[in-house]
C-alpha cells in the first residue's frame, strides 16, 4: 500500500466525513424530539431540517469520493501484484516449472489475484469508513448516556471467539478451493490442447470423469466456505438483537420514570441502530480477510521461490567459436534421488552432426537441457568451445 499512501490518506479524509455525517444524523435526533416534537419550536425545526439535509449531502458525496479512490487503489495494487508475479515467474529457471503444475501457476496469477482484489477493497474500506463511523457513533452514545452505552457493549465482545474460529475455517476452505481451481485449470488446458489425442484414443469418458471429480471438490470447498461465511451474520444479528432489546427495556423504563429525556433516548437508539451495520461488517471482515490471506499465501509462496541457477559474480558472455560441445563426467538428478545421467562424457566437434539415440527416459532431453544450461549438472562440467558454461552470463 506504500505506493498509494497519499491516495489512501485522501480516501480516509472522505471516510471521516462520511462517518461524521452519519454520527450527526444520530446526534440531531435529540433536538428533533425535545425541541420540535415536544416544545413545538419552529426555528429549531428549520435549523434541524437544514442540518439533516446537509448531513445527507456530505454523506453521499463522501461515499462517492472514497469509493472511487479506493476502487483505483485496490485495482492498482492487485495489478501491480499480477505484473510482479508474472515477471518473477518468467525469471525462474526450468527446474521451478518442472516442479509446478501449469494450471496452478495460472490460477495464482488470475484466480488468486482476483480474490485478493476483493479482499483488499473490503478490508481497506471497512478499516476506514466502518471503523470511523463506529467510533463517532459510539462517541454519540456515550455522550448521550454512558450507562446505556456500557450496557450495550457488554454483549459484543462475546462474538470475538466464534468469529475467530470461523475465520480459520474460512481460510482453510478458501485455500482448498483455490488449489482445486488450479487443478481444474491444468486439467482443462491438457484436455483442450491435447484434444486430438483424446479423440484418437476415445478418452472422452476418462477426461470427463477426471473433470467431474475436481469440480465436485471445488463445489464442496465453496459450499463449506459459504456456510462458514453465512454463520457470522446471523450470529451478529442475534447479539445485536439482545443488546438493542436490553437498551429499549432499560432506557424506555428510565424515560417513563423521567430519569432521562425522550430526545436523548431516541438519539441514543438511533446511534445504536446506525452502529449496528458497520459493526456487523467489521465482524464479517475477519472471514473476508482470511479468504484474502489464503490467496496471498499462495501468491507470495511463488514470489518467495528463487532460481536454483545463479550467475557467477565474475561471469562473462559466452565467447563465439565453432560450437564444439563437451560433457566431462556429468551426472544429474531431477529430484535428488533417481539419477537421470550418471558419469556421462562425450565431445562433439563444431559442425558435426550427432544423433542421441535411446529409449524414453534414457537422458537425451536431459543432455540438451544441460547444454542449454536450463539445469546445472549435479557433478561434472559442460563446456562450449572449451568455456565452462557455468561461468557464462545468462544474457
Amino acid at each position: 500500500i506504500r505506493k498509494y499512501y497519499s491516495r489512501y490518506i485522501i480516501a480516509l479524509v472522505f471516510m471521516s466525513l462520511f462517518a461524521l455525517s452519519s454520527a450527526a444524523l444520530a446526534w440531531l435526533m435529540a433536538p428533533v424530539i425535545n425541541n420540535v416534537f415536544i416544545q413545538g419550536n419552529y426555528q429549531t425545526l428549520f435549523l434541524v431540517g437544514g442540518a439533516v439535509l446537509g448531513s445527507f449531502i456530505i454523506k453521499g458525496a463522501s461515499a462517492y469520493a472514497q469509493s472511487s479512490i479506493m476502487s483505483y487503489v485496490s485495482q492498482s495494487m492487485v495489478a501491480d501484484i499480477q505484473k510482479r508475479l508474472y515477471r518473477h515467474v518468467l525469471s525462474l529457471d526450468l527446474a521451478f516449472f518442472h516442479s509446478q503444475k501449469i494450471g496452478g501457476l495460472v490460477s495464482r496469477v488470475a484466480s488468486d489475484a482476483n480474490l485478493l482484489r476483493s479482499t483488499i477493497a473490503n478490508v481497506l474500506t471497512s478499516l476506514g469508513m466502518d471503523l470511523f463511523t463506529l467510533i463517532f457513533l459510539i462517541a454519540v452514545m456515550f455522550y448521550r448516556d454512558w450507562l446505556l452505552a456500557c450496557v450495550t457493549f457488554v454483549v459484543f465482545p462475546l462474538a470475538v471467539i466464534p468469529v475467530s474460529r470461523l475465520g480459520k475455517r474460512m481460510r482453510k476452505a478458501t485455500n482448498n478451493m483455490q488449489r482445486d481451481v488450479g487443478l481444474l485449470t491444468g486439467l482443462l488446458t491438457q484436455s483442450f490442447t491435447g484434444i486430438r489425442h483424446v479423440k484418437a484414443y476415445a478418452m472422452e469418458a476418462h477426461e470427463i470423469d477426471r473433470a467431474d471429480k475436481v469440480i465436485d471438490q471445488i463445489f464442496a470447498s465453496i459450499w463449506k466456505g459459504g456456510r462458514t461465511r453465512a454463520i457470522a451474520s446471523p450470529m451478529m444479528e442475534v447479539l445485536g438483537g439482545v443488546a438493542i432489546s436490553v437498551v429499549i427495556v432499560y432506557g424506555g423504563a428510565s424515560v417513563i420514570e423521567h430519569q432521562r429525556t425522550a430526545g436523548d433516548f431516541v438519539s441514543f437508539i438511533t446511534a445504536v441502530l446506525m452502529a449496528y451495520e458497520p459493526m456487523k461488517r467489521l465482524a464479517n471482515l475477519y472471514t473476508s480477510l482470511q479468504e484474502g490471506l489464503a490467496a496471498a499465501n499462495r501468491i507470495f509462496f511463488i514470489l518467495d521461490c528463487h532460481s536454483v541457477l545463479k550467475e557467477n559474480t565474475e561471469a562473462r558472455p559466452l565467447p563465439t567459436g565453432t560450437g564444439s560441445v563437451k560433457l566431462d563426467h556429468v551426472s544429474f538428478t531431477y529430484d535428488g534421488k533417481i539419477p537421470a545421467l550418471h558419469d556421462i562424457s562425450l565431445e562433439v566437434k563444431g559442425g558435426q552432426r550427432v544423433a542421441l539415440v535411446g529409449p524414453s527416459g534414457a537422458g537425451k532431453s536431459t543432455i540438451l537441457n544441460l547444454i542449454s544450461r536450463f539445469y546445472d549438472p549435479t557433478s561434472g562440467n559442460v563446456f562450449i568451445d572449451g568455456f565452462n558454461i557455468q561461468n557464462a552470463t545468462f544474457s
